[in-house]
Order: C-alpha cells, then structure tokens, then sequence
C-alpha cells in the first residue's frame, strides 16, 4: 500500500515522516511482522499488508498529529492492490493521510464589555474560511450570548478537539471559573455536544442552577438525567 501523508491546512506532501503499520486479525497465533517505512520527498511511504488481516496505521513527525489516530483499513481495502513482486505504476496513491499542526487553533470569543450570563457557542464547519498557519480565529458574540463558530475542518476534524478563549470587545481576558472563588464572576463550563458548548460567565451557584435545568432530577429515585430538549431550546435564537 502507498500512502501519501501530507499537510491538512497546506494540502502539500510531508517528507520523512516515520509510518507505523499494525497488523490485526482475531486470534492471531503467528502475527506477521509489522510494517513500517518514512515518506519519501513526494510524501509517499509504502506499508507491505496482508489481505487477511486488518491494518491501523500511525504517523509520528514533529509538529504534527494525524488527523485520524489511528486510521484503520479492512482487508477489502487491499484487493485492487498490486500483489508482491507484480509492476506498479510510479507513485501511485492508494490512501491519502492527512496530519495537523500543532498547537491546534484558539477560537477567541469576543463578548461586549460587562457580559454576563449564557454563553451559547454552535460550531459549522466550512472550509470556504481555512487559513494556513492560523492559530486564533475571533469570534463576536452577539447580544443575546450566541457566537456562531466557523472554522475549515483540516484545522481541528468534526466534533474535535476546540480552544476556547474569551476577551471583551477591551481586550480583557474573562478568566475561567475553575481559577475563581465560587461566588466570583468567571467562564465556566456547563455543558458540550459535538456542534455546541454552553458556558456561563457567572458565579459558581448561578452555573450549578443552570445545570439543574439541563440535567433535571428524574422521580421517584431522582437520578439526573440530560434534557435534550431544554438543551436544544437554548440554542434557539
């Protein structure tokens, strides 16, 4: 298999990456030697797999973390490969490995001077925004607390990991709640689901109410349970 590992944001190949393949299948009593190899100056490495056995993949180069950790194959995958010793064509591609920069981007949310209350933050991807190397997207918040996020998948995946920092429209930094006193004004976390965060710059009993309301107490055990609904509602302008 010939694999091209290159840049997400760049879209352009990566050379001496080291590649590491690993070779699965259930109950494996006599497991075949793991393949592994580095691209070369075109960024295409190429892994010898088995049609019987699975094959996850892993990437190691500095500065980067692939985009998929790992990424994995099924032995269909390889049925249209050339077999050992057949002709290739030069530089053919089979799969194509995308890795991300490090560190990953920083959305900086920008609310209006003496904000208080929900936070509602909806993510969108949309690669029609992508800008290579960049590593702080702002954000306006509008009055009601709502900031619609959109950023280029390559930069972070669907539903991966996010940074988020918030300044007033002064540039001051609202400082996180777990750095606070419970009854001092801070960002605090309340709740997340792939495409949204919900956050709260209150105090700590103003965030623990609001998480009643979400996570409500069930009858007649009143065990908590997550109220989509309510949760939805919030996101609504």
């Amino acid at each position: 298999m010939q694999l091209l590992v290159r840049d997400a944001e760049t879209k352009r190949p990566v050379a001496g990456v080291e590649v590491e393949g690993h070779l699965l299948k259930f109950m494996d009593l006599a497991p075949p030697k793991q393949p592994k190899g580095a691209t070369d100056a075109d960024g295409i490495a190429t892994l010898w797999v088995c049609q019987e056995r699975w094959l996850n993949v892993n990437t190691y180069y500095d500065g980067f973390v692939q985009a998929d950790q790992p990424i994995q194959y099924n032995p269909k995958d390889f049925e249209r490969l050339p077999k050992r010793g057949e002709p290739t064509a030069a530089g053919r591609i089979d799969h194509i490995v995308e890795l991300k920069p490090h560190p990953s981007p920083t959305f900086v949310l920008i609310v209006p001077e003496g904000y208080r209350g929900m936070l509602r933050v909806r993510f969108e991807v949309d690669d029609n925004v992508a800008v290579a190397r960049q590593r702080f997207y702002p954000v306006p918040v509008d009055k009601s607390g709502l900031a619609v996020v959109r950023y280029p998948k390559a930069i972070c995946g669907q539903g991966g990991k996010r940074n988020i920092l918030v300044r007033t429209v002064n540039g001051k930094r609202v400082p996180e709640g777990y750095t606070r006193e419970a009854e001092e004004i801070g960002l605090r976390w309340v709740h997340n689901t792939e495409d949204t965060e919900l956050y709260l710059i209150g105090t700590g009993p103003e965030c623990e109410a609001l998480k009643d309301r979400i996570y409500p107490k069930k009858p007649p055990d009143n065990e908590r349970y997550f109220d989509p609904v309510f949760y939805d509602k919030l996101f609504e302008k």
